[in-house]
C-alpha cells in the first residue's frame, strides 16, 4: 500500500517547476501520484503534524509526511537529508534515497 499526504502534492508541484518542468507534466505526474497512492487528508494526520512541529520543527510539509508515516507505522522513502533526519528522531524508519542511488 502506498499512502500520500494531500499537501504534498503542493510540495511535488513546487519542487517540480522549480525544476523547470511543464505545467502540463507536473498535473500528469500530480494525476498519476493520486492514481497511485492512497491520498490522506490533512485533517486525518493534522494533530500529529502540529505535535510534530513542536518536537522537531521539520519544514512545513515535512511534518505532513512524517506524521503520516508515524501514524500508520510506515515506511518513509525521502530524497530529503532533513526530512530523514528529523523522521528518525521520532522512530520513524526512513530510507533517505539518495544515499542509496550512489
Amino acid at each position: 500500500m502506498y499512502i500520500f499526504p494531500r499537501a504534498g502534492l503542493v510540495e511535488v508541484a513546487t519542487v517540480l517547476r522549480r525544476n523547470s518542468l511543464s505545467r502540463d507534466t507536473v498535473n500528469n505526474i500530480l494525476d498519476t501520484i493520486e492514481k497511485t497512492f492512497i491520498i490522506v487528508s490533512e485533517d486525518l494526520i493534522f494533530n500529529k503534524a502540529v505535535e510534530i512541529a513542536l518536537l522537531e520543527a521539520p519544514s512545513r510539509f515535512d511534518t505532513y509526511f512524517i506524521a503520516l508515516a508515524l501514524k500508520v507505522k510506515a515506511l518513509l522513502l525521502t530524497d530529503d537529508e532533513p526530512m530523514a533526519i528529523h523522521a528518525r528522531n521520532l522512530n520513524v524508519k526512513t530510507i533517505l534515497v539518495r544515499a542509496t542511488s550512489k
